[in-house]
This record gives structure tokens, sequence and C-alpha cells, in this order.
């Protein structure tokens, strides 16, 4: 996850890390999606766990 509203890691150091996985996914969301938006975490790991 690329949380593109992160004041604590910038996005291009994100997304740098993000290119070496096998897919990825931009939030807009701070450094704790989990916290603000947990609705879109869930969407994104409801999909894994079926």
């Amino acid at each position: 996850m690329v949380c593109t509203d992160d004041r604590s890691t910038t996005v291009a150091l994100q997304r740098s890390h993000a290119a070496r996985a096998t897919a990825s996914v931009e939030l807009p969301t701070g450094h704790h999606p989990f916290i603000s938006r947990p609705d879109l975490v869930v969407d994104l790991l409801e999909p894994l766990l079926a």
C-alpha cells in the first residue's frame, strides 16, 4: 500500500518499495491507513481471505 497523504514517509520512497512487490495499490490516506481508513484496508484484504 502506498499512502499518498503520508507525511512521514515520502510517496516516492513508498513507490520505490512498492515497485518490488508483485502488486501495489495507492490509498488516499496518511501513515496509518488501518486507523484513518480501515474500510479501505478491509476492502483490500477481504478478497485475499475468501
